[in-house]
Order: structure tokens, then sequence, then C-alpha cells
């Protein structure tokens, strides 16, 4: 849903940071009401909050970049870059934090970056998307950094809800100072339409993260199922509504890289059953 209103902003003249900065807020709004979380003073005393500052100033950044990217690579390509990002917290934990990667772990990551190697078409044939590479990679990196944040502020003691709308309402602040500034170099111009917009992106938004959330709970007792079929679905799902609805594009170069994609995620869902082999 979030994919399909950065696809149409440019068509209805959405103003993407407009729409991202109340976004956030709905979040932060559907969290305290469905959820409850519990937040007082002790509870900042409790978390390194580091962490949460950084994720909360990436979000709204991200968010930018997928925008981005969506309008000129497309919502397919996009969404394959996202779930390869999840490759980046494993990488990291191998090179920083003296992790172990097996054969088929390796194997996985090496089809990981040839799968972006075919997935970035490096060469434009037009001024309009001359960028569009870079976007994937900033979409790809920014998500993988976040990644690894969010594993950062799970690790503290306070509940997953709680630690949510500390983040969200960082991102919501972030995202308002930079609306702000936007207004006043006159970039912008404030438009209350654009907060229902926001309101129904942070609705999907919220829908999403309560998604996953019930799904890493599923992975407690199946995770590598889970984590393949969460992933093949959302490529899949993906594929279908930018092929079909928005008529995306893809080169031969591009058809390579989503099978490299798919079958890396695979890979590194069923490490376990193939090391046995």
């Amino acid at each position: 849903m979030v994919s399909v209103l950065f696809k149409l902003a440019k068509r209805y003249q959405i103003d993407v940071l407009q729409a991202i900065t109340w976004n956030f807020s709905v979040s932060a709004i559907l969290l305290i009401i469905i959820n409850r979380p519990h937040i007082t003073l002790q509870t900042f005393s409790e978390i390194f909050i580091y962490p949460y500052i950084a994720l909360g100033t990436l979000l709204p950044i991200l968010f930018l970049m997928i925008a981005a990217s969506i309008r000129i690579n497309g919502i397919v390509l996009t969404t394959i870059v996202e779930r390869l990002a999840l490759f980046i917290p494993l990488v990291i934990s191998y090179i920083i934090f003296n992790g172990q990667l097996n054969n088929v772990e390796l194997s996985a990551i090496v089809l990981c970056v040839f799968a972006i190697l075919f997935i970035i078409s490096w060469k434009r044939t037009t001024k309009k998307s001359a960028g569009g590479w870079m976007y994937l990679l900033a979409t790809f990196v920014c998500l993988g950094v976040s990644l690894i944040l969010f594993r950062q502020v799970a690790q503290n003691a306070i509940p997953n809800t709680t630690s949510l709308l500390i983040v969200f309402t960082i991102a919501f602040i972030v995202s308002l100072m930079f609306l702000v500034v936007h207004i006043a170099r006159k970039k912008t111009r404030f438009s209350w339409p654009h907060i229902l917009i926001g309101w129904v992106m942070g609705f999907a938004f919220f829908g999403y993260i309560t998604f996953n959330l019930q799904i890493h709970q599923a992975m407690n007792t199946q995770p590598r199922a889970a984590f393949s079929a969460l992933n093949v679905g959302i490529i899949t799902l993906a594929m279908m509504v930018g092929l079909f609805i928005f008529n995306e594009r893809l080169t031969y170069f591009n058809k390579v890289g989503i099978f490299l994609a798919l079958v890396a995620i695979i890979v590194i869902a069923n490490t376990d059953i193939i090391n046995a082999f």
C-alpha cells in the first residue's frame, strides 16, 4: 500500500515529505491507542538512547529514498532491493561481531551481490532516470542499516511496542523539522490534504509493522519457513502490482537479478536443510 502511494505521488502531485511526516504521526498515535505502551522517565534510564535517535533520524531518509526509487525504478525493482537488504545484518555480524558463516550462507551472500548487480541498470537512456541506480543503492544501504539499528533497539529491556513508539516519535519530529525547513525556504507549501494522505499511509505502514511482528512471533516455531514465505510473498505481490497494474518494464538483466534474489532468499531460509546434504 505504501509503495502504491509512492508510485502515485507524481501523478496526483503528492508532496512525499509531507505525506511521510504525517505518516509517522498517525503510526505513533495508533501504537498508543492499540498497544498502549507504558513510557515514563524511568524508561529512558533503562535504554541506550543513541540507536533510537539514529533509527528515528534514518527512517525519514529511508522513506524518501524508497519514494524516489519507486518513482524512477518502479515498485518491482525497489521491493527486490528492499528484500536483499536483509543480507546486510548478516554480513555485518560476520565482519564486526566475528560471526561465523557456513558455505551455504556465503553462497547466498554471493547470489545477493550478483542479484544487486543485475537489478541495477547502470546505463540509463534518459536524464530523468539517470540517478535511478543510486536510489536503489541508497535504499539497499539505508534499509540494511535500519535493520541493524532495529536489532540493537530490540535488545533493550523494554517492550518492542514501547521502542517503536519512541522511534516513530523521533522520526515524526525529524520529518517535521525537514518539512518546516522546506516550507521556510519556499521549496514546498503546506497542504491540509497531505495530512489525510499521510494518515492513510500511516495506517498502511502500521498494518505492515503489525503484520511483521506477528510473522516474527511465528518465527519462534518455524523461523526459516516464515522468513522464506514472507519475503517470497512480498516479492510476488510487488511483481503482480508493478507488472500488471502499473505496466512496469523489466530488462533481461533485471529478470536475471530477480531470479537470483529469489534463489538467495530461499537458500538463506533453508540453510540447515541444505547443510544436511
